[in-house]
């Protein structure tokens, strides 16, 4: 029987680990077992970049070979060529988490197939009595259980609160300043603290009911305000992307940058606009052929304040065979939620709306976002008024919810600005 193995996998979190030892490692050292390596000589390395990093040592292939070499155990590893190759067995960590759950995965798929084998030999070894067998067995599967949970990070409550005074004072430090980055719309600035940190924002609505325009709103502003922002775009090039981009800041209509006919007065309102959003620090992803995997744990790595994700639910997970799409949308949503607060990137994204006015094919996205917004179309007389829309606070996670915004829309230039400032 061929057991589930990925010595590629293996040997790219090795890779991860030799090219960013302190965040890696780190991280690694209390969550990941040896034993999830099936090659004698990735255990080996895993073992020894832990004693290395614990021992405050610097860590890259010439130290890794040194510390091998001093062992007499250079060739059991591969040699130095070997390590070397390693260090640039991928490009970069980006997909660090993915390479780490695939060798995690593995391990565990191997655990059980074990465990439940020799549950199998002991029901067929004829000089045990039943009730020893089914004793024992239970055993065996119950080790497996108990050695395959993870070792949870963790933290005394005294560091804990140390670490939230900090964070209280320098609030304070503020002097009532916002908490977060600001979204451009007041109210929500108010009742919300702005884009704060390690969250998850959803505005959710019908098709063309603006969820992407009020997206691209908010992390307009952040990025004026001096926030780093990425931009995934699931529904659009980065072309179209970014015109809709410099229609919203320029206040050029987005027909006129079509079809190329601007008035001298527009042209320089445009290249303004070029000239300064290029100082700032957006980058637009390419999410050709990207899975759910691939883009947040770009998020993770890419040190952003705000990242906006259009939209949830055309996030694709790999490896779900025979997963409802219920349970695949939930499942991004919760990881989605964990890659915001590890990184305290603010994570913007869109989900689509039922025929009920309920969250499309999962709730687990209202109940994993710290904040829910439903955008909705006014009607005037019966009849859609394109200029306005409606914009509801669903959920705010600790602070107060069931509010709502009226919105001017300007679609030409696909700018949302509150109507008035006092509601209820």
């Amino acid at each position: 029987m061929n057991m589930p193995v990925s010595h590629e996998a293996e040997s790219s979190l090795l890779s991860c680990f030799l090219q960013d030892p302190v965040n890696r490692i780190g991280e690694a050292r209390n969550t990941l077992n040896v034993s999830a390596f099936d090659l004698e000589k990735h255990r080996r390395i895993f073992t020894a970049l832990v004693t290395l990093y614990d021992s405050g040592s610097p860590i890259d292939p010439i130290i890794l070979g040194s510390h091998f070499r001093s062992l007499g155990e250079l060739e059991r590893v591969g040699g130095d060529s070997y390590l070397s190759e390693l260090f640039c067995y991928v490009p970069s960590p980006a997909h660090y988490l993915e390479y780490k759950r695939i060798v995690t995965d593995k391990y565990l798929a191997r655990c059980h197939i074990e465990a439940h084998s020799k549950a199998l030999a002991i029901f067929q070894d004829s000089s045990i009595s039943i009730a020893n067998a089914i004793e024992q067995a239970q055993e065996a599967l119950e080790f497996v259980a108990k050695s395959t949970i993870r070792k949870l990070s963790r933290v005394t409550l005294k560091t804990a609160m140390d670490q939230t005074m900090d964070e209280i004072h320098e609030r304070m430090s503020k002097g009532g300043a916002l908490a977060g980055f600001t979204t451009g719309f007041d109210t929500i600035n108010k009742k919300c603290g702005g884009l704060q940190k390690g969250r998850v924002t959803v505005f959710a609505g019908l098709p063309s009911d603006g969820k992407s325009a009020i997206m691209q709103n908010c992390a307009r502003n952040a990025l004026r305000s001096g926030a780093k922002v990425a931009w995934y775009s699931l529904e659009m090039p980065i072309t179209e992307q970014t015109l809709r981009i410099l229609s919203e800041d320029s206040g050029v209509d987005n027909a006129s940058l079509y079809n190329g006919l601007m008035s001298r007065g527009q042209q320089d309102m445009l290249m303004r606009s070029i000239r300064e959003l290029s100082d700032l620090g957006c980058d637009l992803i390419d999410t050709d052929n990207a899975t759910a995997s691939d883009i947040l744990a770009d998020i993770e790595q890419g040190g952003y304040d705000l990242a906006v994700v259009d939209y949830l639910q055309l996030l694709e997970e790999e490896g779900r065979k025979g997963a409802t799409r219920e349970e695949i949308v939930s499942s991004v949503s919760r990881r989605m939620k964990n890659a915001a607060r590890r990184s305290g990137c603010h994570i913007l994204t869109a989900s689509q709306l039922n025929d009920y006015g309920k969250l499309r094919e999962s709730r687990a996205i209202g109940q994993n976002a710290d904040s829910v917004f439903i955008i909705s179309k006014v009607e005037v007389d019966g009849v859609s008024d394109e200029t306005q829309r409606s914009l509801y606070c669903d959920k705010n996670r600790g602070g107060a919810r069931n509010w709502t915004i009226p919105l001017a829309f300007s679609g030409p230039t696909f700018t949302f600005k509150e109507i008035r400032e006092d509601f209820n």
